[in-house]
């Protein structure tokens, strides 16, 4: 009943924890009631965490200094709080001298015990207590920490592939986790055995939590959400242009503002209780993206991640008032999921050279950098602190192999084909014998692997990050993307390394028709509506005769393009309906329109006979029946497989794609040793992270 709130949530205390003790014992002798009580000693200490003190139940004759120094005393704020115990002393014998403060304005009440007895009792408690903190007994050191330890907390679909688009929020309190799985969002009290799911957040990403830790924001369906954790419906606060991506976010100030940014765009504002969002900090003409908002204590402004238009994800900036500052650079290396830590850091993942959590000693009241960056957490990622030093994080995906398999429709696996590290979307040369793939590292390259020789050979060696491959139906070039200033652009090389590269215009997501006389690519209208379908006439040397033209615009995100074999129809997915649905449309004039699935879908492929329709959703592999002629007829989505693992929790599917093979067969990605690795299906908790880094300061 008498710990302070500091020390109720597991801070660092000092010696305004005693005086907060002192104001509560003072209450109670001047009121004769307990100030915070409760059942249990978690319903007292929700009391003390929480409870306003009835101020009013202090006796009418409490002299006005007195009041004064009982609020001081019990100030939640210790930045706020009497900072010295002799001045309770001074008040105390001033009051019994006589000088009682501000007249009062009332006659005195009798009161419930003589008023000097109770004040020289609290005097002689200022005397005992001031004593003691002499001797060294009751004060505590002023750095007093909790000592460091390291939890484990098992969470269901929590491994490699979630680390691409999920955020784990830690409430400012530290004892709520907030984190997206299986579609939806969850809370994890740290002082309950199971996690809960938060009903209706279906399709939710980015939580990110209110001061007070009652509330989660959240963006899901094209809209900002909040939504009590303890109970209630989901409030959308307003419409967002699109959805967050996985470098999306939100940071809820103490004022009720709401700062987010969608993580491919300008840095946003809008009211905790609804409203139209406004601009605050818009891009320059050499800034290609923000990421990862979060805030600084006390509401002293954001940091954040910038992309540039050079391709490079290696800075850290500040915004207060207005005003932006650099904050450090990494060059030549990748940073994202910054946050801000109590101990003076700011914490962030940095890849691809000794990939992990890092931290660096920061001054959250001049933006400025005040020491060397340090590796924390080897491996680890989703880096997030709370208020009170606890860090919590995952294991990263760039940390383990990966394995290509060859699966068949009743699931069963085959023989690993080739191990790699991190890795995009595979994608099968028409003879089925070899993947060209992008390979995760410093630059992110397109390697092409012989799956019968076990081979890889490195195609591209760009310094921008080339992704996205397809090959062309004879099987001689690679088309492929890379980011530039205003989204990506699209490129063409042989598939045997030789010659030149080929550039090809803007655009993303590269497919080509059967008959390699189309290239179709989304494309990204900035003053349109967002990423669109774009089809491109190709010569026969592969290079375009023609511009790209749209296919499929309509209001919401499209992309991933596949041409039917016959040619008549093109499948692609699309956020229409808040979440991720495969349609068709009608090739190369882009007529009618068709609704593949009804329940969520992404990575449309193909089989080669072009009877069947192939999708992933969650874990589980699709397959739907279609028929073309005379007209099209669309069977029922039927499951073939559910893959191992986690498969990311964003409402997109499986983030790293599959291919498929004229036989039938599924080209799949598996980590390997998942299911020997427990930190891969869990939450680490470290309580107090900096103490393990101190004694080398």
């Amino acid at each position: 009943a008498y710990m302070s709130p500091e020390q109720a949530r597991g801070k660092p205390i000092d010696k305004r924890a005693d005086i907060w003790a002192f104001g509560v014992m003072l209450w109670e002798m001047l009121t004769g009631n307990r100030l915070f009580d409760g059942e249990t000693v978690s319903d007292t200490l929700a009391a003390v965490l929480r409870k306003e003190p009835e101020w009013e139940s202090l006796p009418a004759d409490t002299p006005p200094r007195i009041k004064r120094l009982v609020r001081r005393c019990l100030e939640r704020n210790p930045k706020e709080r009497l900072r010295d115990i002799g001045d309770a002393r001074i008040s105390i014998e001033d009051v019994l001298g006589g000088d009682l403060g501000e007249e009062s304005g009332v006659q005195a009440a009798p009161a419930a015990r003589p008023l000097p007895l109770v004040l020289l009792g609290a005097g002689a408690l200022v005397v005992a207590a001031a004593a003691f903190w002499a001797g060294g007994l009751l004060g505590k050191p002023d750095e007093q920490e909790l000592p460091l330890r390291k939890f484990v907390l098992p969470v269901p679909d929590l491994t490699i592939a979630m680390t691409r688009g999920t955020t784990l929020a830690l409430a400012p309190d530290g004892t709520r986790i907030a984190y997206t799985s299986e579609g939806t969002l969850w809370v994890r009290d740290l002082d309950r055995v199971e996690p809960r799911p938060l009903a209706g957040t279906e399709g939710a990403i980015k939580p990110f939590w209110s001061p007070d830790g009652e509330w989660v924001g959240y963006a899901a369906n094209q809209k900002l959400w909040k939504l009590r954790v303890t109970g209630g419906e989901p409030t959308a606060l307003c419409d967002l242009s699109r959805n967050f991506n996985g470098a999306g976010g939100g940071v809820w100030k103490s004022d009720g503002e709401i700062i987010f940014g969608h993580g491919d765009g300008p840095i946003l504002t809008v009211s905790s209780q609804g409203g139209d969002p406004d601009t605050l900090l818009a891009m320059t003409e050499a800034d290609d993206d923000f990421h990862n908002v979060t805030g600084l204590p006390e509401d002293r402004g954001i940091v954040f991640v910038v992309h540039d238009k050079e391709g490079n994800w290696d800075r850290i900036d500040a915004l207060r008032d207005g005003i932006r500052s650099e904050v450090i650079r990494h060059e030549g290396q990748k940073i994202s999921r910054v946050c801000y830590s109590p101990s003076g850091h700011l914490v962030y993942h940095r890849e691809p050279a000794n990939e992990g959590i890092w931290a660096v000693p920061f001054s959250a009241e001049d933006l400025k950098v005040t020491g060397k960056p340090f590796l924390a957490v080897p491996n680890g990622d989703l880096p997030h602190v709370a208020a009170d030093g606890t860090l919590v994080h995952a294991v990263g995906a760039g940390t383990l192999d990966s394995e290509f398999r060859f699966v068949d429709r009743a699931g069963t696996v085959g023989k690993t084909l080739i191990h790699v590290q991190q890795h995009g979307r595979p994608a099968l040369s028409p003879d089925g014998r070899r993947v060209a793939v992008q390979i995760r590292g410093e630059n992110d390259d397109i390697c092409i692997m012989d799956v019968q020789r076990f081979s890889q050979t490195r195609l591209t060696f760009g310094p921008g990050s080339e992704g996205n491959p397809a090959w062309s139906p004879d099987g001689t070039r690679v088309y492929y993307e890379v980011p530039d200033g205003n989204g990506f652009r699209l490129l063409m090389k042989a598939a045997d390394g030789t010659g030149e590269v080929a550039e090809l215009g803007p655009g993303s997501g590269p497919s080509l028709s059967d008959d390699g006389k189309f290239l179709l690519y989304a494309f990204f209208d900035q003053e349109g509506s967002g990423w669109d379908i774009y089809s491109m006439p190709l010569g026969e040397d592969g290079l375009p005769v023609g511009d790209g033209t749209p296919l499929v615009n309509a209001n919401g995100p499209e992309w991933n393009p596949r041409p039917s074999p016959d040619g008549r129809f093109v499948a692609y997915s699309a956020v229409q309906s808040g979440r991720s649905e495969i349609y068709l449309k009608r090739f190369p004039g882009g007529e009618g329109k068709w609704q593949v699935t009804n329940d969520g879908g992404v990575w449309p492929v193909w089989s080669a006979a072009g009877d069947e329709l192939y999708f992933a959703k969650g874990r589980g592999l699709y397959a739907v029946s279609v028929q073309t002629a005379p007209s099209l007829h669309l069977g029922t989505p039927t499951l073939l497989f559910e893959r191992e693992g986690d498969t990311g929790t964003m409402p997109f599917g499986w983030p790293d794609g599959f291919d498929v093979s004229a036989d039938g067969r599924f080209l799949i990605t598996e980590p390997s040793g998942l299911q020997d690795d427990e930190t891969l299906k869990g939450i680490v908790l470290t309580q107090n992270w900096f103490a393990e880094f101190r004694s080398g300061e």
